[in-house]
């Protein structure tokens, strides 16, 4: 859930909210699309045939799962961030991330994610080694997320990303 989420739907006050440490995290982009479309396409395929899936529940994403089995990663990428990439162009301001970034003291990165947590604790004064568990992982990907992307998918995510790549720091 992202903080306006939380707030919008009274499990948090803004008076609440303001006394807690905020912090999220985020991953290189292009990663991301990687795992995002790999779990579309496989993982979450058994989910279908139970109408009580949260599946059913966000719109459109049952039929985006059965584009990804008929598709490939780059004419998902086509179909998806094309458009991300005209809005761009049209002074919009498309990003993964600003959802869940929204209200955050903190963000995390993927790639660093126990360090970066460490680091956390500590700044909050909290003595303590945390260890977060590795879990969700994508099976059924190639490590490097390169070899998922060909020019034009590459440079449609960079045009349409461009502000999330910029402002974390991330690149192909």
């Amino acid at each position: 859930s992202t903080l306006t989420q939380l707030l919008e739907n009274n499990l948090l006050t803004k008076k609440q909210s303001r006394t807690l440490i905020k912090f999220t995290a985020v991953r290189n982009p292009f990663d991301s699309l990687v795992s995002l479309y790999q779990k579309r396409r496989k993982k979450y395929s058994s989910l279908i045939a139970d109408p009580a899936s949260w599946v059913y529940r966000i719109p459109k994403y049952v039929e985006d799962m059965e584009y990804c089995r008929t598709h490939t990663f780059n004419e998902w990428i086509r179909k998806h961030y094309l458009r991300r990439s005209i809005k761009r162009l049209l002074g919009g301001n498309p990003s993964m991330y600003r959802r869940f970034t929204k209200g955050m003291d903190i963000v995390l990165r993927f790639e660093n994610v126990q360090d970066d947590f460490q680091e956390l604790l500590q700044k909050a004064n909290i003595p303590m080694k945390l260890t977060i568990p590795t879990i969700n992982i994508t099976k059924d990907r190639r490590a490097n997320y390169r070899e998922y992307y060909d020019n034009s998918s590459r440079r449609i995510v960079e045009y349409a990303l461009q502000d999330d790549l910029n402002r974390y720091g991330y690149k192909y």
